[in-house]
């Protein structure tokens, strides 16, 4: 009867140290997993025609999300409801929060892949997609390999960070350097290949603001990870936000894909007297640095948000126009024509 007793009192400061951070996470993680879900059926319901290895990376995202989901409720039924009541079960790291962290490493990866070959398009420099792909890779293994290590030793909260320090720090860190980097080196291929035209040099504005509040927000949170981490020893407040991070990735990349939509009805927008539209812009060649001998530039991704733009001649389009119309495209025909 007295060892009960003694472990009533110590139990609200188990609970409040070790689960009410994945708690809170977790409560976060579900609802912006709703957003993932409703992303999802937008894309595949208004981009029919994007390649197949897109709506492929999509799906995928979606299917680990949704495993990530399920094992996120798993863990927490094994502590709020199964181990309710007992320290013992609180202060132990279960084989289903760690399936948990697993699954976000590959979501992580998949999103972290697709920027990758995304900021290599609009470079043009393998240098860069290499970099960033292999920082990607270290980035994975640090993080599968540290899991994996959990669960020799005990599984107790204390033991596993005695034994994962490395690894946890390596991957946060990782995470931070690589997203940053992965949003500048976007931002700077859009800003230096800015032209003299303000309509132009406006469309570069928006991208890149997006690219660089994106970038900012999952870099933010990776470092705020590893000061939790770090500063915190005796605590697991990291957790809750490791939770919600995964869900920000999927959602960054889903956003980026389904902001298509939105840029293509903001089309259009006024030089003089006339407009232009947005599929008809003709970006400076200095944004993509692969140019051919006759001066003419090669097409122009503007991946920020995952859709071709071709070059054209302005002129033509102009005497295409009248001063008091529009260039307008069948809603129908936009499907089409926004593919990635």
């Amino acid at each position: 009867m007295s060892t009960p007793a003694a472990l009533v009192p110590s139990l609200p400061v188990v609970a409040k140290i070790i689960l009410q951070p994945p708690l809170i996470g977790s409560l976060f993680a579900m609802l912006v997993y709703g957003i993932t879900c409703l992303q999802t059926f937008f894309y595949f319901q208004t981009y029919p025609h994007d390649p197949i290895f897109m709506k492929l990376t999509v799906a995928l995202i979606w299917i680990l999300e949704t495993v990530h989901t399920g094992f996120m409720i798993s863990f927490l039924n094994f502590y709020l409801i199964e181990g309710f009541g007992n320290s013992l079960v609180a202060n132990s790291v279960n084989w289903d929060l760690l399936a948990n962290l697993i699954t976000g490493f590959g979501v992580l990866y998949t999103v972290n892949l697709y920027y990758t070959w995304r900021s290599w398009k609009l470079s043009r420099n393998c240098a860069v997609g290499v970099l960033l792909a292999v920082l990607a890779s270290v980035r994975l293994a640090f993080g599968i390999v540290a899991a994996a290590f959990c669960f020799p030793y005990g599984r107790t909260w204390q033991t596993t960070r005695q034994h994962i320090l490395w690894g946890i720090t390596s991957t946060l860190a990782l995470g931070t350097v690589e997203d940053t980097l992965a949003a500048c080196i976007v931002a700077y291929y859009l800003y230096t290949g800015r032209s003299g035209m303000n309509s132009t040099n406006h469309i570069v504005g928006r991208l890149l603001a997006y690219t660089m509040a994106t970038g900012a927000l999952t870099a933010l949170f990776e470092a705020i990870e590893l000061v939790l981490f770090l500063v915190y020893p005796n605590n697991i407040l990291y957790l809750g936000l490791v939770l919600v991070q995964t869900k920000l990735y999927a959602n960054s990349l889903l956003m980026s894909l389904n902001l298509r939509k939105t840029l293509t009805k903001r089309k259009r927008f006024t030089i003089g007297p006339g407009a232009i539209g947005m599929n008809n812009l003709h970006l400076p060649a200095t944004l993509n640095p692969g140019q051919s001998s006759d001066g003419q530039s090669s097409d122009m991704n503007i991946l920020v948000l995952g859709r071709d733009v071709k070059p054209t001649n302005i002129s033509h389009e102009f005497s295409e126009s009248s001063p008091s119309s529009t260039i307008a495209r069948d809603e129908s025909e936009s499907g089409q024509n926004d593919s990635f």
